[in-house]
């Protein structure tokens, strides 16, 4: 009880963490879930704690991975809870590092140090940037304004910033600072629910959720069983006026370019009511297997293989150190990656088609952006994570996306959460986990849908990492120097 009683911190800082995130989305705890840490790296300095906190941090975050890889992946419990200790550890190293590197020295540029981590978190081995904290303020509509202008870059180095003015002032027992810290945090904070976008059209979209559960067994007339069900809903959809239906990433076993019967009434039908319909779906080229959205739009068919597949569920990334994964787990096939990003026009309403696991990533979607998109429309299949805080925390990582392109965003689910979400990151209308039905909503597109963030997005990454250059430059190499003098 003692060393609970004496090392509590280490365990505080990621409760106050994941209670920012879905499903609590007490987002303000964020703004100083650090400052118990700091205090006890003020004090003492031990990598091996941190790295303790931080693996429980990612349990808390993650947790939803076992029933994943057990379940569904086929992986034996022993070596699902080795697997998620091996990735747990990778992760942490990605807090513990900056963090037992953090210097009171230079605590003004220690932001900069910890964002550079979370950066390389999004392209160190197949890249993993969920989680970051940034993403802890999905349901803060209040800060769209700085999403759309710094990105999750930006909303990590307020929320870093804000933990060590918090700190000082506590520290320091400046109680007038820290009650002006909190003053301006609170305005900083409500600006974008104030915010009015003007609007150049709208298009009613339909989305249908037929929450078909993973353990199915599909026969031939399951399979036409579902194609019913889901036709029935976009029927419903057409008829309250939408011109654009989603059908989630997964709906049942189905190639279109190979099934004639379904994909013949899928043409006819979109042709006759000059809609477009999106749907995912498995297709195969040259021996190869593709994860795609297909797009019917006025009986044409088109397609866009995902270009960001998410490693060993698609495929096995590394084959020469993981030869063994085949083995232990049941690897979904082994999907090739598309090699482009594709958009789509509906009467002059330009929309990209990111897929699942590819919502995760703001370099992918700032790619969609610098195409003229308008329209965000992102298809998925959560139903892997059962009902747990994973497919909350997937549907507010598109709530960001919305925010930082100043996109709409229409999200399909296979078992939810599917829902429609405006350009200022607002929700408009959702359908819930596990649950069956469809959803039909006006989506308004914006006559300007700027950002800076997307359009310089890869200049934000350079400065940052820059920054988190000087400052290993100020704690490593000069302290040395210094020391040896």
């Amino acid at each position: 009880m003692k060393i609970l009683k004496n090392n509590y911190e280490y365990a505080l800082t990621p409760i106050l963490i994941i209670l920012s995130f879905p499903p609590f989305n007490i987002f303000p705890l964020a703004f100083f879930a650090f400052v118990p840490l700091f205090f006890k790296l003020n004090k003492e300095r031990s990598f091996f704690k941190i790295f303790l906190s931080g693996i429980f941090l990612n349990l808390m975050m993650f947790y939803w991975l076992e029933p994943v890889l057990t379940n569904y992946g086929g992986m034996p419990l022993p070596f699902s809870i080795l697997s998620m200790l091996l990735l747990f550890s990778v992760l942490s190293l990605f807090y513990s590092l900056p963090l037992y590197y953090y210097k009171e020295r230079y605590l003004y540029i220690f932001p900069f140090f910890y964002l550079s981590f979370e950066i390389l978190l999004e392209y160190f081995f197949t890249g993993f940037p969920w989680g970051i904290i940034a993403d802890s303020q999905g349901a803060n509509v209040g800060l769209n304004y700085l999403f759309n202008l710094f990105g999750v870059r930006g909303i990590t180095l307020l929320i870093l910033f804000s933990n060590i003015l918090i700190y000082k002032a506590l520290k320091d027992k400046r109680k007038k600072r820290l009650a002006i810290i909190l003053i301006i945090l609170l305005f900083i904070n409500l600006p974008g629910y104030f915010i009015k976008v003007k609007y150049e059209k709208e298009i009613k979209t339909g989305i249908v959720q037929g929450n078909e559960k993973m353990e199915t067994v599909w026969t031939a007339d399951k399979i036409y069983k579902e194609f019913e069900k889901y036709y029935k809903y976009t029927k419903l959809c057409v008829e309250e006026g939408a011109k654009i239906v989603v059908w989630p990433e997964f709906n049942f076993p189905y190639y279109p370019r190979y099934n004639s019967s379904i994909t013949t009434i899928l043409r006819n039908y979109t042709k006759l009511n000059n809609i477009v319909l999106i749907l995912g779906a498995n297709d195969m080229r040259d021996g190869k297997y593709y994860n795609t959205a297909f797009v019917f739009n006025n009986g044409e068919l088109d397609y866009y293989y995902k270009n960001h597949l998410t490693p060993f569920g698609e495929y096995i990334p590394y084959k020469k150190i993981f030869f063994f994964a085949n083995k232990i787990a049941n690897v979904e096939g082994e999907f090739t990656k598309g090699i482009k990003l594709k958009t789509f026009e509906y009467n002059g309403i330009k929309f990209g088609i990111p897929i699942c696991y590819e919502m995760v990533f703001p370099s992918l979607i700032s790619s969609f952006y610098k195409k003229g998109v308008n329209l965000i429309i992102t298809i998925t299949n959560d139903s892997w994570f059962g009902d747990t805080s994973g497919p909350h925390q997937h549907f507010h990582i598109s709530k960001i996306r919305a925010m930082e392109g100043g996109l709409p965003v229409v999200r399909a689910a296979t078992s939810g959460i599917s829902g429609f979400i405006s350009s200022t990151g607002k929700t408009e209308k959702t359908l819930g986990y596990n649950k069956e039905g469809y959803l039909v909503s006006n989506i308004k597109i914006p006559r300007n849908n700027f950002s800076l963030f997307y359009k310089y997005f890869y200049l934000f990454e350079i400065i940052a990492l820059l920054l988190g250059v000087l400052y290993f430059f100020l704690t490593f190499i000069k302290d040395k120097i210094l020391k040896k003098r």
